[in-house]
């Protein structure tokens, strides 16, 4: 272990500059090429986009198949890339670029046959897991089970931890005897026959070989917490409340930025450097031809490779700089979207939250409505109300008495123990004439007539001026468009691949994952608003905002409007800021919420 880690410490700089082009490189390249395999295999697929029930689908098609061999494949090559690149320096010191390139076809040859063994060893465990798993938690609403955890949902996880194990220990074990397989390549031999050949190698001590993958990722992991813990107290410690303003929150979450940043090359950097010092001594004892010693000084190497990092630096911030830019100029006229009403101030869906979504300012009322028992139209996320009563009845065999005594303001707080499951009606009543209403149609498989119902209902209460219709499931969003062609319809996807942006709707609701500034101008391009849910953190809304979506799906709306206003205030630089902050993942706010799903 000393010896790793002294060959790792000479080797630091190089370790480094290559750990950080090879970051840069793979936001550069890597990304971007694995957005065009998942379009181009999407697009095989005689759709433009899929959205989360078709997913599931065509990832258990042939062709979803091959697209994720394409993206594992992808993946490892990156960092069988990074780890090559790593070898070469730790044995010869001197440039990278020539050898890597001159075994480049060996080295892709290799992470793709790495990738079809590895995949032909997990996918049997991934599947009797899955039967597992659905077998256990299918009879009720996904939400009762995340937020409850009763004992079935227990019981499959503890059925399933077995399998998950003993294919974890099978794959280590498989690791431990490719491990060589790299060296090899790069010493001249052939892809298949590097990986034989590693097995044989490896034999009489694969069982040590093992126990140091096991070792060096149980450091990685200590290091990786230890180091994140430090940054974390100091990003706490030195981001102040919203309350101070998002101009003073912009500026120190810069300096928190660089802080992160910094931590995550130094983590990446030596967790890649350890793994390779532990490959290459032990390359150095299996493979003769393994050419190993001391980095040795090679005139203009470092020189080289600091010109190299900082072209690569300069133009990432050049090129990310200006898209930042591109979309830094807040807009006044962003529909404020309540989500459930004010979900985070009052229980969700019931009247208590619309009338103080209405007092925060919103512009318009997000719902969820199905069909009862009796087909009328009620306001009700889930399937059935175990997370909100513990009560297992369904929406559809719900009769109007039965959702009559049912509390669904207790579990927030007792000082709404008297709210009911409202109607579309009601709400579409109390709405009308102080905000529009967002009506998301459900779908779980017992849809009736819910399209028609709830346009007739729309049209009864004078509303239909002020009414948006959306679903995650595409049937529904066409049902709607069918009953009524002119209104706007609205498809929301909370996972999604492909180009939505062509997809027969009127605004596309996404997740802040998803509303990318080339996202968000591809759909506005093509005449489509764009909704972001569920945002209720400043620095998100700062961020979404200075992307240029169109309406913002919240708990907390009044907060969404402070920002907004405060927003506008700021100057270019500032707004960045804030930008670079929400795109970290940093937060100005600690307040959790029960559900932010669509």
């Amino acid at each position: 272990m000393r010896s790793i880690i002294s060959s790792a410490w000479r080797a630091r700089g190089a370790i480094f500059s290559i750990h950080l082009v090879m970051s840069i490189l793979a936001v550069a390249i890597i990304g971007p090429l694995v957005g065009f395999s998942v379009q181009l295999g999407v697009s095989l697929s005689g759709k433009g986009a899929l959205t989360d029930f078709d997913i599931a689908k065509f990832l258990f098609s042939p062709l979803g198949l091959i697209v994720l061999i394409v993206l594992a494949a992808i993946i490892l090559t990156a960092a069988a890339l990074e780890l090559a690149a790593l070898l070469i320096a730790l044995r010869d010191g001197g440039s990278v670029a020539g050898p890597l390139a001159r075994r480049l076809p060996a080295l892709l040859a290799l992470t793709a046959q790495l990738v079809v063994r590895v995949l032909l060893l997990v996918l049997p465990f991934a599947a009797i897991i899955a039967i597992i798993v659905f077998s256990h938690i299918g009879a009720y609403d996904i939400n009762y089970y995340l937020s409850k955890m009763p004992p079935e949902f227990v019981r499959a996880i503890l059925y399933s931890a077995p399998l998950l194990l003993i294919a974890i220990g099978l794959l280590a074990w498989s690791l431990a005897g490719w491990v060589m397989a790299l060296p090899l390549v790069l010493s001249g031999h052939a892809a298949g026959a590097a990986i034989k050949e590693s097995t044989q190698l490896t034999r009489s001590n694969r069982r040590k070989v093992a126990m140091g993958l096991f070792i060096w990722a149980i450091v990685t992991l200590v290091i990786s917490a230890l180091i994140g813990a430090l940054m974390r107290g100091a990003i706490v410690l030195l981001m102040p409340p919203v309350t101070a303003g998002l101009g003073t929150v912009a500026i120190m979450g810069l300096v928190s930025l660089l802080i992160w940043a910094g931590a995550n090359l130094l983590t990446g950097a030596i967790s890649a450097g350890l793994l390779a010092a532990a490959v290459d001594n032990l390359a150095a004892r299996l493979i003769p031809e393994w050419e190993r010693a001391r980095p040795a000084y090679v005139p203009g190497a470092r020189r080289r490779m600091a010109l190299l990092v900082g072209a690569v630096a300069v133009f990432g911030a050049v090129t990310t700089g200006w898209n930042l830019m591109r979309g830094a100029a807040p807009r006044d006229d962003v529909a404020i979207i309540a989500h459930r009403g004010a979900a985070g101030a009052r229980p969700e869906n019931t009247i208590a939250a619309m009338k103080e979504a209405l007092a925060q300012g919103a512009d318009w009322l997000e719902i969820d409505v199905q069909e009862d028992a009796t087909g009328r139209v009620v306001v009700a996320h889930d399937s059935d109300f175990m997370k909100l009563a513990d009560n297992p009845l369904t929406v559809w065999d719900a009769t109007p008495e039965a959702l009559a005594q049912i509390d669904v303001g207790s579990w927030f707080d007792p000082a709404y123990a008297d709210e009911r499951v409202p109607t579309l009606r009601d709400v579409l009543e109390l709405a009308r004439g102080k905000a529009g209403v967002v009506v998301e149609l459900k779908y779980y498989g017992h849809d009736e007539q819910l399209a028609a119902r709830v346009a007739q209902i729309v049209e009864e209460t004078g509303m239909v001026e002020a009414t948006q219709f959306m679903s995650l499931k595409p049937k529904q969003v066409a049902d709607m468009r069918a009953t009524r062609p002119g209104w706007p319809v609205g498809l929301l996807a909370a996972t999604s691949i492909g180009d939505l942006s062509d997809y027969d709707a009127d605004f596309l609701a996404v997740s802040t994952g998803a509303a990318s500034r080339s996202f968000i101008a591809d759909a506005q391009d093509a005449g489509k608003k764009v909704y972001v849910w569920t945002v209720n953190d400043p620095l998100d809304m700062a961020q979404m905002l200075s992307r240029g979506v169109d309406g913002l799906i919240t708990d907390e709306p009044g907060l969404a409007r402070d920002v907004m206003a405060e927003l506008a205030n700021l100057t270019t630089g500032q707004r960045l800021m804030l930008e670079l902050a929400a795109l970290f993942g940093m937060d100005a706010s600690d307040k959790t919420y029960r559900d932010e799903s669509p």
